[in-house]
């Protein structure tokens, strides 16, 4: 038998003993399996705005015999029923395997998204070293809350809100660690706690430990952290590195692998990997650059390094300070949702902003001199080998190409944000969605399959499925607002436009509250289809179908990540002609980030950016355009299809939901 299905309106009351972090998690309910019958006629409206009708009649006849009672789907449904009863959550390793540890691409631009913060300033060296020190002070204060379970228990917002959220993520942050392997990655979990622990310094490109805590557990003051790091940055002066190995972690998957195994032949080489995975995180101190930094600049630092190669892409955290004030990090995605890391970074910036008034005061960011508590360990490496240097030169030409060629533009659209929108009565995030969608379609003159991540923190072990953008109602709202008229495209702002932008941000937001409550058929179809291979089964047809692979090849891969301060998360494509763009709605503006790659011909961040501002507007004064004639009490309006819109009295049925 299936677990129980979450009420769609299930809360679950928290007493203040039990909004410990892991004491509720045993309360929330194990992942449901969807219904097959509701998967595959979902499935099938996400294929038919994406495909020629007779690929979609042929798709439609597949889907039918698969969904038959004597067919395969209810044999490989049955057999997922009974595994489901077998685990907390029956998709994640699957799925987890699926998204990241099968994932053969280089973790720069393809896997680990950057995050960038309001920038510093920093007039001495001494206010960079003790603002870092400070940051590195705050995690460990955060790191002693999770390792104590007093990390207060997020609760939902926005859709469905007022569920306890599973926090397993929170607890892999600052402990996890992710190994290359030639086939598939594997993820490592440091219990480190009750024993020395340290942070790894990269700067210059050589790599040092930073101790936090004395060999009992007991942590470092500030002030020792601070006078640590000083150490250390004094020590990175008096030596050239060697080999630059960090860069070896920005290889394909598979490559790094075999430079690693290698690597680690030697034993000076093992004592440092060592010294890496163990850490609670990495501190990487960019050295100043020659030029002006705009935020542009920065994503680039944060996401793949520029032309620094002091990163180590495998720790899960890397928190980037540089020289000239940029501030950020760089996180391997694996590990967590892009959510946890929001929150562990935003408490510690407010909890250092809160104890100085960074306004350039150069005196509050000083610290004195004081003799250090330990002297600093310098990471050695043997990378004299002509196999080792083949692979360092090889990584460090690739990752200099893969920078060329990331094309990314950063959006301030400053027009309205969320308040607007809600005032409307449309979830923001619905509306952000079909304005992606109007964008896509106005640059390229069709849809195409989208990705945009579903938190399935709801239910135990519970990471994200997928809310599908590309939707047949999007597509016809797309169709309908331009009508060519002398040669030129003009935007019909009519009552039949406004109906169809409700009906696509409705289906939105029906399609993310099936994603959210374990509904979501991405993930369903993932287990089918593992279970077949389990089974030993031949490949079912309905998954070797040409459609199937339209439907998982995301040419727009799609977040929401909301901050509270002036922060922006970016990411790359997830294929080389495809788009990456996440976007943070505030009250009144909206930043986007629209990756893709310079070497394919038929993208633009920048094109796809402009569109995207210019459906926004054009959105925005369709609503306007029709509250204004609602307040004017006009009676009925009916358009050319004979679609009539009662509005004088008229209940607006579309709740205001925001994610």
């Amino acid at each position: 038998m299936p677990r129980r299905k979450m009420k769609t309106k299930q809360i679950l009351e928290l007493d203040q003993d039990s909004r410990k972090a892991l004491l509720h998690q045993a309360k929330l309910p194990s992942l449901p399996v969807p219904d097959l019958a509701e998967t595959l006629e979902r499935y099938l409206l996400c294929i038919k705005p994406l495909v020629p009708e007779v690929q979609f009649d042929k798709t439609k006849r597949i889907v039918d015999k698969f969904a038959t009672p004597s067919g395969i789907g209810a044999t490989l449904q049955e057999s997922l029923l009974k595994k489901s009863t077998k685990y907390e959550n029956w998709s994640y390793d699957w799925w987890l395997e699926d998204m990241y540890l099968r994932n053969k691409a280089p973790l720069p631009v393809n896997s680990n998204p950057g995050m960038v913060l309001p920038k510093m300033e920093f007039k001495s060296e001494n206010a960079w070293i003790t603002f870092s020190g400070k940051l590195v002070a705050e995690v460990m204060k955060y790191k002693r809350n999770l390792d104590e379970d007093k990390l207060p228990v997020d609760i939902a917002r926005g859709q469905l809100a007022g569920q306890a959220l599973c926090m397993r993520q929170y607890f892999h942050i600052l402990s996890s660690y992710r190994v290359p392997g030639r086939e598939m990655d594997t993820q490592l979990m440091s219990k480190n706690s009750n024993r020395q622990q340290h942070f790894i310094v990269a700067i210059a490109n050589q790599f040092f430990v930073l101790y936090v805590t004395d060999k009992l557990g007991i942590d470092f003051t500030e002030d020792e952290i601070i006078n640590e790091i000083r150490a250390i940055v004094d020590a990175a002066k008096h030596e050239n590195p060697r080999g630059s190995v960090g860069v070896l972690t920005s290889l394909g998957r598979s490559e790094w692998a075999d430079a690693r195994d290698n690597l680690l032949k030697k034993q000076m080489n093992r004592n440092s990997v060592d010294l890496i995975e163990t850490s609670v995180a990495l501190l990487c101190l960019d050295c100043p650059t020659a030029t002006s930094r705009n935020e542009t600049d920065m994503a680039h630092q944060m996401i793949h390094g520029s032309s620094s190669y002091n990163r180590w892409f495998d720790k899960t955290i890397q928190f980037v300070v540089g020289r000239d004030g940029s501030f950020g990090l760089n996180y391997e995605h694996s590990a967590a949702e892009g959510i946890a890391v929001i929150h562990l970074m935003e408490e510690i910036f407010r909890n250092i902003t809160n104890n100085l008034h960074l306004d350039g005061k150069e005196a509050e960011l000083d610290t004195p001199h004081t003799q250090c508590v330990v002297t600093p360990e310098r990471l050695r490496w043997d990378v004299n080998d002509t196999k080792t240097s083949r692979y360092i030169e090889l990584a460090r030409t690739a990752l200099m190409k893969m920078a060329l060629n990331f094309d990314l533009k950063i959006l301030r659209f400053t027009h309205y944000g969320k308040e607007f929108i809600k005032r409307q009565n449309i979830s923001p995030d619905a509306f952000i969605q079909v304005a992606l969608q109007l964008a896509f379609f106005q640059v390229y003159g069709h849809l195409v399959s989208t990705y945009e991540s579903a938190s399935t923190r709801r239910y135990r072990h519970g990471r994200v499925d997928n809310i599908r953008g590309a939707t047949i109602q999007a597509l016809e709202l797309a169709r309908s607002l331009r009508t060519k008229k002398g040669g030129s495209r003009k935007a019909k702002l009519d009552a039949r436009n406004m109906m169809l932008l409700r009906r696509a941000t409705k289906v939105q937001t029906d399609n993310t509250i099936a994603a959210i409550s374990g509904r979501g058929i991405d993930c369903h179809l993932l287990g089918l289809r593992q279970i077949a291979k389990e089974l030993g089964m031949p490949e079912p047809e309905i998954f070797a179908d040409p459609s199937f692979d339209i439907f998982n090849y995301f040419t727009m891969s799609t977040s929401q990540v909301p901050t509270v301060s002036d922060s922006f998360m970016c990411y790359g494509a997830v294929v080389e002609d495809g788009y990456g763009v996440s976007y943070n709605p505030h009250s009144h503006d909206i930043t986007f980030c629209v990756a893709s790659f310079r070497s394919c011909s038929s993208t633009s961040s920048d094109k796809l950016a402009s569109a995207i501002e210019e459906n926004l507007i054009l959105m925005r004064d369709l609503c306007r355009q029709w509250n204004r004639r609602r307040s004017s009490s006009l009676g009925e309006i009916t358009s050319g299809d004979a679609i009539t819109i009662r509005h004088s009295r008229e209940r607006i049925e579309d709740k205001c939901f925001e994610i």
